[in-house]
């Protein structure tokens, strides 16, 4: 994926949209229904700056204080507005495009959204961690292959077409479309920029989902993508 502009101009400030159950990664697309008051009012600020929203994971015990300021995870997903419908009744949908990994810092606002610093999180590859990578990689593709191939309603081949792309945004895009992740399982492929420790995090998840016999007859019913997230 070539380098958005958005990253060299970003102003190191960035909106979040919590979700309790989502978690988008860079190089990837994740449609958002928009209905609470605030984050229609995030949705109209952003479109007219920046175009760029923070996607995080809200923390377990949201729900106690959800319409406040819930704890969330300290890594987000940086993501630009790609495109945005307003309904008649003033909610929107719109589509995000995964930039980057963030780290999130101080919260400079709160009302009637939150707004926090956020540090760029590139992917990191280490010489030594090179060779790691490319045993890890090998064994992610043949195992996502392999399941995919259980999924009637879409060929794996379709994803793994991508196996000559950049190792990170690859590794990004099977984390994104692998069913039966939690997001919290997904939450730690996020915050990992090592990218040889990030595939390996994925073997070992993507090996548990593989022998598991009863993950393998959900899988022949699931959606690999799932309806557009809600706030």
């Amino acid at each position: 994926m070539t380098r958005d502009p958005a990253l060299e101009t970003f102003s190191g400030r960035l909106p979040l949209f919590p979700l309790p159950n989502a978690v988008m990664f860079p190089g990837t697309r994740h449609p958002l229904h928009v209905f609470e008051p605030r984050y229609r009012q995030m949705v109209q600020d952003v479109a007219s700056g920046e175009r760029l929203i923070g996607v995080v994971l809200l923390k377990e015990g949201w729900e106690e204080s959800y319409f406040e300021s819930p704890e969330v995870f300290s890594v987000a997903c940086m993501g630009k507005l790609e495109k945005v419908d307003r309904l008649p009744d003033g909610r929107f949908n719109i589509r995000l495009l995964g930039l980057s990994r963030v780290r999130l810092g101080r919260e400079v606002k709160n009302n009637p959204y939150r707004i926090c610093e956020a540090q760029l999180l590139p992917d990191s590859l280490t010489p030594i961690s090179a060779a790691r990578l490319h045993e890890h990689l090998g064994e992610t593709l043949r195992i996502f292959d392999s399941l995919l191939r259980t999924l009637a309603e879409f060929p794996g081949e379709v994803l793994l077409s991508r196996k000559h792309s950049n190792p990170g945004q690859l590794l990004d895009l099977l984390a994104a479309n692998l069913p039966l992740l939690d997001p919290y399982q997904k939450q730690s492929l996020l915050e990992q920029v090592d990218v040889a420790e990030r595939a390996r995090i994925l073997v070992d998840l993507l090996r548990d989902v593989q022998s598991d016999v009863r993950a393998q007859k959900i899988m022949r019913s699931v959606r690999l993508f799932p309806k557009p997230s809600q706030n």
